[in-house]
């Protein structure tokens, strides 16, 4: 072995690099050409330096060599490798041929191979070379007088030197952790992929064989490597085979081997592992499903092309999405292509700093995430344009707020990531647990998706099934072509299962087949409780009674919670970082000194894995039965996390009647952003079956609906029909009085939505299955049979009087007034909201009418002193509006502006609504900075624009053109407008009249006002003031 003194180099750094240089030129092939040097460069607080060298081989061609030159007198050993900016922006600029790094320091083998890898697949650069401190020192034994230029001492004596030689021993790792910086294993399972990191030093270049050294080891990489004189970094695939076992004795702890050799290299030179391995017997299931097949095939079958591919599978817990994705990256297939594996959790804020490592993943394969900087960008020899926009996404990247204005804002432009005709090798991506994303995370990820249509990735996103019904989720897949592919333990997969593994034919109904084994999980507990029993089946009898048994004594659940009591009582240690890695659930690192106790953990398939090699739960079904059953909560705990835990706990319909009651005084108490807040986490989750069994429908849908008013009032993302819809065809029929009488409300809410759509069919038909359920409900005796004693029926009477008069019909101004008075009387409350309401049917027809209407409101609100509510935001806001349309007070607007601030954090539903009326304004008031900054950043929200508010906020888009002088992008969203308004003849009459202005009136000459009348000045672009 050799050891230099690199203190003693003469010149320091720049005898270091003049070392370098000769190095080079000693070692690789060195055509004609000259060198360009770069500033030498300073690594943070290490005493290190970097020299960056270009070389050009051919002055004729646009060709560049990089040699990196690192140096330091400390000794180090890296794992990491950051590659110079230099480097990095010609690589980026696809003129780099071959890259040389020389340094004095050590690097781990597996840094080398992902640094290499991810070259190689990324760049157009296909030969990069490693010098580090061995095969440097190796190469200056070899020669002396070289040595002796350089330093000023004796050189070293050799402490003994061999032909070839392992200078690093194994570390072994997961298939797919290129390019992230974890820590080796030391468990590993038989039947699965894992690649094994090693150095070699070798005194001349030379074809090695590597041969597995004991039986049981495959190895799956090449059997032949050539290697280059000095030191090499390698990279195996292996997997233990089950053979591997044969004579030796295991034991429910696995087999530990101090020192596990893998491998021999040349029949002569044994290579064994750095760490104490455990290696344990993998006894899950196999278990075949047709659908993961037909994943397979097609994506086996796919070819590249210069845009992206989007895929999608979705399906239940257990079904084999993560393992499906897992072994189509071990294919040989993908082996030449850069990889990157995400899995999302609950933290937002990691979430988003996952997709945004993607956008960087792309752009630079072969850099740690952790190495790209701010400072790090600023300093690359890129586009100005582009690099402000990576700095700027990576500033906001731990601010979620931010991020998403970001995404937002960015989403309108074209080449805002990537240059236009960027070539870049191909990558896959896949994007695994989409179901844990929050709803600003979704529009974050399709920013992603998006920006990259144009380059040649896979894109694999796995989700939930359930998750595929989130309307954020669904409203933006439709922008983009995915094939879909659904996970699901079929009838058929299961019969053909069975018959392999107990061998006789499997003749029972579907409907039997689905009851005994209604997802993956049961299957594999019911095969394990079979193993265990070591009773033959024979025939379909056997089973019949088998199965009985187990569903006596071995319900899924049981199982589970027998693995969990197992730990807990035979291995008291195991059990603690159990709960470790429970309680945290989205990945710990536990140290090597409970080695013993992770291997337990494996061993009962508690545990996994993740991409970073943390361990985290095994499946969300385990994560949460062990939430139910062991996670502890104090009782210092605040009542709302208290809350929340007892509900995510499954309550029993005793219990949660107490909680119903609170939520429901926390609905008239509007405090909807608490109620949002503590049953999101319920009404979230894949798991509502659960929830609707263990609860009862009656409880579950009560609770539903309360979450879903809440989300309708505050939630920035969620406009509620879809829940409400769900509620509605879920209890329609139902002989429970609650839900009889929920029913009543869900369709008022219904007609709410619809009205508010300017859907007027839908409501008077909904209006007939109200006065239907209404009748069944007084006929039995559970409501009053006056109509009027009914708040619901009067509210719902009150919708078909506002269709009536948005109509145009005049004739109904006597019933309406008669209606006023009647909710006046008796329902004061709704006299205000029925005053505005039906004063916005009047703008366009009777503005003063319309005027005294909403005078009304406002003056019963201020009797009543409740300045904060949501009804009171809503009236005050509409009251300033007309009252500055009037009059023209700056009063008014400012009073508008305080309204809505106050808004936006109490009643975003209603905020919308007002954001544009107030931009209007500012726009026709020419404060075009200001309705600008609102606009972009509030208007392009998560939260879905229905079809009569899309038409207006077409037009507002068309005015804000307007203000910019962009008169084509003007005409084309009026257009927009009048497609979108078609059929609501007062709506549309409006859009109609602006574009005949933008066709026949110069900019110039253009005056902007609201609409308060049907008689339109030829010069005049108007907004609609009930918008």
């Amino acid at each position: 072995m050799y050891d230099i003194d690199w203190t003693k180099i003469k010149n320091d750094s720049k005898g270091f690099e003049d070392l370098a240089r000769e190095y080079v030129k000693d070692v690789f092939s060195f055509p004609y050409g000259e060198w360009k040097e770069t500033s030498t460069t300073h690594d943070g607080n290490k005493d290190a330096y970097t020299i960056i060298i270009g070389f050009h081989p051919n002055l004729l061609e646009n060709e560049v060599w990089w040699m990196e030159a690192k140096y330091s007198t400390e000794r180090m050993y890296l794992s990491r490798f950051k590659l110079d900016a230099t480097i990095v922006s010609s690589i980026f600029n696809r003129s780099v041929s071959k890259i040389i790094f020389v340094t004095n320091i050590e690097i781990k083998a597996k840094v080398i191979s992902d640094v290499r890898t991810a070259l190689y697949n990324g760049t157009s650069c296909k030969r990069v070379y490693f010098c580090t401190k061995k095969a440097l020192e190796f190469w200056l034994y070899k020669n002396p007088t070289v040595y002796k230029t350089y330093f000023d001492d004796i050189l070293p004596t050799s402490s003994g030197s061999k032909d070839l030689f392992v200078s690093e021993d194994i570390n072994i790792y997961s298939t797919l952790n290129t390019m992230r910086d974890v820590t080796p294993l030391n468990n590993i399972v038989t039947n699965k992929l894992y690649e094994a990191h090693f150095k070699i030093v070798s005194n001349c270049n030379q074809k090695i064989r590597i041969v597995a050294a004991q039986k049981g080891i495959k190895r799956l990489s090449a059997l032949s490597v050539d290697i280059q004189q000095g030191e090499n970094s390698l990279a195996v695939q292996f997997m233990v085979e089950d053979n591997f076992f044969d004579y030796k004795k295991y034991s429910i702890d696995g087999i530990e081997e101090n020192n596990l050799c893998l491998f021999t290299v040349n029949k002569t030179t044994p290579v064994i592992s750095q760490l104490p391995i455990t290696i344990l017997k993998n006894e899950k299931t196999q278990i075949k499903i047709e659908s993961q097949i037909k994943f397979e095939q097609d994506f086996k079958k796919y070819s590249f092309m210069q845009q992206a591919s989007y895929w999608l599978i979705d399906g239940t817990t257990g079904c084999g999405k993560t393992t499906l994705i897992q072994r189509c990256a071990e294919e040989k297939a993908v082996k030449d292509i850069n990889y990157r594996y995400i899995s999302f959790n609950n933290n937002t804020n990691v979430n988003n700093s996952e997709l945004v490592s993607a956008i960087f993943f792309i752009l630079f394969p072969y850099m740690y995430m952790e190495d790209i900087t701010v400072e790090y960008l600023e300093t690359l020899k890129i586009s100005n344009y582009f690099k402000k926009n990576l700095c700027n996404l990576h500033k906001k990247m731990l601010n979620e707020n931010d991020l998403l204005e970001y995404a937002q804002n960015m989403s309108f432009l074209e080449n805002v990531l990537y240059p236009e005709g960027m070539q870049i090798n191909p990558k896959i991506i896949v994007l695994d647990n989409l179901h844990l994303l929050s709803k600003n995370n979704i529009h974050i990820l399709f920013f992603l998706l998006k920006t990259a249509q144009k380059l040649p990735i896979i894109f694999i996103l796995a989700c939930h099934s359930y998750f595929m019904e989130n309307t954020d989720f669904k409203l933006n897949k439709s922008q983009l072509v995915f094939r879909q592919y659904h996970l699901e333990l079929t009838v058929n997969d299961i019969i053909e299962n069975m018959e392999s593994q107990f061998s006789f034919a499997f003749d029972i109904t579907n409907g039997l087949i689905e009851y005994f084994f209604p997802n993956i999980i049961v299957f594999n507990i019911y095969v394990t409780y079979v193993t265990e029993l070591r009773n033959s089946i024979n025939n379909l009898d056997d089973f019949i009674l088998t199965y009985i048994a187990f569903k006596q004594n071995y319900i899924s659940d049981e199982y589970i919670n027998r693995q969990f009591i197992t730990i807990s009582e035979k291995y008291p240690d195991a059990w603690k970082v159990c709960q470790k890695i429970y309680n945290y659930g989205t990945g710990i690192s536990i140290s090597d000194d409970n080695k013993k106790e992770i291997g337990l953990l494996l061993k009962y398939e508690l545990v996994k894995y993740n991409e970073f090699n943390n361990l985290i739960p095994i499946n969300d079904i385990y994560n949460l039965h062990y939430r139910k059953k062991y996670l502890c909560i104090s009782d210092n705990s605040n009542p709302i996390d208290h809350m929340i835990w007892k509900l995510t706990n499954m309550l029993l319909p005793k219990e949660l009647e107490d909680y119903y009651e609170k939520i429901h005084i926390m609905r008239n108490n509007e405090e909807f952003q608490t109620i949002n807040y503590i049953l999101e986490t319920v009404f979230l989750t894949s798991s509502l079956d659960m929830y609707k069994k263990t609860w009862g429908d009656e409880l579950f849908y009560l609770l539903y609906f309360e979450y879903t008013y809440a989300a309708i009032n505050c939630n920035s993302t969620i406009t509620g029909y879809d829940n409400l819809y769900y509620i509605y065809t879920n209890i329609k029929g139902t002989s429970s009085a609650r839900l009889g009488i929920l029913l009543l409300e869900i369709i008022f809410e219904l007609i709410n939505c619809d009205y508010n759509n300017s859907k007027f069919s839908n409501c008077k038909e909904y209006y007939k299955i109200f006065n239907k359920q209404f009748s069944i409900l007084a006929k039995k005796g559970i409501i009053e049979k006056e109509h009027k004693k009914n708040l619901f029926w009067v509210l719902c009477t009150g919708y078909m009087l506002l269709i009536e008069s948005t109509e145009n019909s005049d004739n109904v101004l006597k019933e309406a007034e008669e209606h006023r008075n009647f909710l006046l009387d008796n329902y004061p409350h709704h006299y205000i909201d029925f005053c505005i309401q039906f004063s916005k049917t009047l703008y366009i027809r009777n503005w003063d009418m319309a005027c005294e209407w909403q005078k009304l409101a406002y003056d019963s609100i201020h009797k009543r002193n409740t300045s904060e509510s949501k009804q009171a935001l809503k009236v005050e806001f509409s009251f300033y509006f007309t009252q500055y349309l009037r009059t023209g007070n700056a009063y008014f607007l400012k009073k508008m502006d305080d309204r809505m601030f106050v808004a936006k954090h109490k009643i975003y539903s209603s905020y919308r609504h007002q954001l544009f009326l107030y931009c209007g304004l500012l726009y026709i008031l020419d404060s075009i900075d200001e309705a600008d900054t609102l606009f972009v950043k509030d208007v392009v929200s998560l939260r879905p624009i229905r079809q009569k508010m899309k038409g207006h906020y077409y037009m507002l888009l068309s005015l804000h053109f307007l203000k910019h002088a962009n008169i084509e992008d003007a005409q084309k969203y009026v257009e927009k407008s009048i497609e979108t308004l078609s059929g609501l003849r007062t709506y549309e009459q409006i859009a109609l009249h602006n574009n005949n202005v933008l066709k026949n009136v110069p900019l110039d000459k253009i005056q902007f006002k609201f609409c308060i009348s049907t008689a339109f000045d030829s010069d005049t672009f108007y907004l609609d003031s009930r918008m």
